[in-house]
């Protein structure tokens, strides 16, 4: 229970949620995972102060996390796939960012 405290945190702190419970081709145990990847890299998005992370949607599948929305800069833009990628799980960073 205390995972789902977080993941709705996580996710009730800023940006937008983009997460899908769907299991078409994933296990329960790959779709647990994708959720604890989304709540982490939502997490350290919005809890890095050098990231404009409110227009900034997170999708997760089968550990590769795609980022679509817009921010300011190409900084950002860069500082917010190398803080994705780091998160243990992430397979790879789709950076689909567009600047304001």
């Amino acid at each position: 229970m205390a995972f789902w405290g977080c993941l709705a945190a996580a996710v009730g702190v800023g940006g937008e949620a983009a997460y899908s419970t769907t299991r078409k081709d994933r296990t329960a145990g790959q779709v647990v995972s994708d959720q604890w990847i989304f709540a982490k890299v939502r997490s350290s998005l919005d809890s890095d102060s050098r990231i404009v992370s409110r227009n900034i949607t997170v999708r997760v599948r089968k550990g590769v996390v795609t980022l679509t929305g817009s921010v300011p800069t190409d900084d950002q833009r860069g500082l917010a796939a190398k803080v994705s990628g780091v998160i243990d799980g992430v397979s790879s960073v789709v950076n689909k960012l567009t600047l304001d």
